[in-house]
């Protein structure tokens, strides 16, 4: 006979848990019944049970913190079924990550149901008691082995100390959630004024330690695929994976980003500064030791042992620098924009080890450069740039400084062309941003020219005159517009038939959006859409 505890905070339920079956016929006996996961815990000693069907909703403690409770405590060969009024596996994630068996929902459970599952459960908890203990170990912490085994071949790989390193790079693929597409290598210092100043014991050093790798695990599994290695020192090395993705840009913008969430996050939580420097793009985990003294070389101005890297000169952008071209960009001034970047480009040939400078101001550049898209494209194109990015090997090769400005140029131009909409709407008049952001916000909507002056606080008569004044063109034809740019990314997605998209966009028959569209686009909405095939 099988030990059964059901736990549940309705009498209800564990009344008709109780009645589903004939537990005894099929071999399992109902040791106890709890209210709630405190209450389960309290009887676990004596109860001695093999399965535990719990609800996931309670209160006081409930399923979750239950199945982390016997994760942490209880006895690894109990078998836990969580009970979940939702058909929503996210809700049962973080149970089924504490070793939860599975999960069944109340709504749905039949007799046959919980009784396929308990005796799936009742085989394979006689299979684990045929196994050596060593066996069983193995295959209930291999996800933790698993990982630990992947992160010691990334140190070893980051480190050069792999004698073989394609077959230590192969095992790392086999090992993690690397895949086969293009990985990106960062290297991490975690630091603060306790230890800078020499007040932490080993074992703070060693608990500390053991935060920081807690909150980048953590970060690498919302944010991005990825692994990370210790390497000591405060030193850490986060190898990020992209399957799919191809554009070397958008993959960098994508560590950059979960980099500076992961500092926030450090900082917040253990509070000690994360300075970081990033690889180039690559498809190499054999390279992963140049790669990553690549990224460490660039970590704020640093080299691996400590000097600086320029020979004392400083290296990237100074800060007057850098407000420069924030204002000339935001004034959308294009010849100030390429004035300035000659002018940091022009200093860089004095400077020592150009092929660390380069790539660092380089670097430095692109972050302003996302920063201000952030802060001014919203509402616009997911992206600013669509060209190719020079390799890293490519900047940092001194005898190209003038390939690189040239490239960076570009980068800015198409910034400040993308951004061109944006900029000319900074600097309308409050009820026209108004109106304009009304549009934006709700263009799929019923909306018109009066609702826009009504939110203002002004006629229409005056909002119209106003809104064309301003922007150049009357309040419908501006909705067109942003309805009709809506309508062709609609198409471009391939997931919508053409006579399906006008009542998405916000117009009120097909007629009508079939005469705008070719206004506006000079081809009829089914041309468009062959077209982009």
């Amino acid at each position: 006979m099988l030990n059964v505890l059901l736990v549940d905070d309705e009498p209800l339920a564990l009344t008709h848990l109780r009645r589903l079956i004939d537990w005894e016929a099929h071999g399992f006996r109902i040791c106890g019944e709890a209210r709630n996961g405190q209450e389960a815990v309290e009887m676990l000693p004596a109860a001695r049970p093999d399965i535990i069907i719990a609800d996931i909703d309670m209160a006081g403690m409930d399923g979750v913190q239950l199945s982390g409770y016997i994760h942490d405590h209880g006895d690894e060969r109990v078998k836990l079924v969580m009970l979940s009024s939702y058909d929503n596996y996210d809700f049962v994630r973080n149970t089924m990550k504490n070793g939860a068996s599975d999960y069944l929902l109340k709504h749905r459970t039949s007799g046959e149901a919980l009784l396929e599952l308990l005796l799936r459960l009742k085989e394979e908890i006689r299979l684990s008691e045929r196994k050596p203990d060593g066996l069983a170990f193995m295959e209930r912490h291999w996800p933790t082995l698993n990982r630990g085994l992947a992160e010691t071949f990334l140190r070893g790989l980051v480190l050069g100390h792999e004698e073989n390193a394609a077959q230590a790079a192969e095992y790392l693929r086999r090992l993690s959630q690397v895949g086969s597409g293009r990985v990106v290598v960062a290297a991490l210092q975690a630091s603060d004024g306790q230890e800078a100043l020499g007040l932490r014991t080993a074992s703070e050093k060693k608990q500390r330690a053991r935060a920081v790798m807690d909150v980048i695990r953590q970060s690498l599994e919302q944010d991005e695929n990825g692994i990370v290695a210790d390497l000591g020192e405060g030193r850490y090395a986060v190898l990020f994976a992209f399957e799919e993705e191809r554009s070397e840009h958008a993959i960098l913008q994508r560590v950059r980003a979960c980099l500076k969430r992961m500092a926030d996050r450090l900082r917040l939580f253990v509070n000690v500064r994360l300075s970081y420097g990033i690889g180039p793009v690559s498809a190499r985990l054999d390279r992963l030791a140049e790669d990553y003294a690549s990224a460490w070389s660039v970590r704020d101005g640093a080299s691996p042992d400590g000097a600086a890297s320029t020979a004392g000169q400083p290296i990237g952008l100074t800060l007057r620098q850098e407000k420069a071209l924030i204002a000339a960009v935001e004034e959308g001034e294009a010849s100030r924009v390429a004035v300035i970047l000659d002018d940091i480009f022009t200093g860089l040939k004095d400077a020592d080890s150009l092929s660390v400078t380069i790539p660092h101001t380089v670097s430095e550049l692109v972050q302003l450069a996302d920063k201000i898209w952030s802060k001014l494209g919203s509402g616009a194109e997911a992206s600013y740039d669509e060209g190719e990015w020079p390799t890293r090997q490519e900047m940092a090769d001194p005898n190209r400084l003038d390939e690189v400005a040239s490239w960076v140029k570009s980068l800015y131009a198409q910034l400040l062309r993308k951004l061109g909409e944006s900029l000319r709407e900074r600097r309308y008049s409050p009820y026209v941003r108004q109106a304009v952001a009304l549009i934006r916000e709700r263009f799929a909507e019923p909306i018109s020219l009066e609702m826009a002056a009504e939110a203002a606080g002004i006629t229409d008569t005056y909002m119209g005159r106003l809104f064309k004044q301003e922007t150049g063109v009357y309040f419908t034809d501006y909705l067109n517009g942003i309805r009709i740019e809506a309508a062709k990314q609609l198409m471009d997605s391939g997931d919508y038939r053409t006579k399906d998209i006008f009542e998405r966009v916000g117009f009120s028959s097909y007629t009508y959006f079939f005469k705008v569209f070719k206004n506006r686009t000079g081809m009829t909405p089914q041309e468009y859409a062959r077209r982009r095939r």
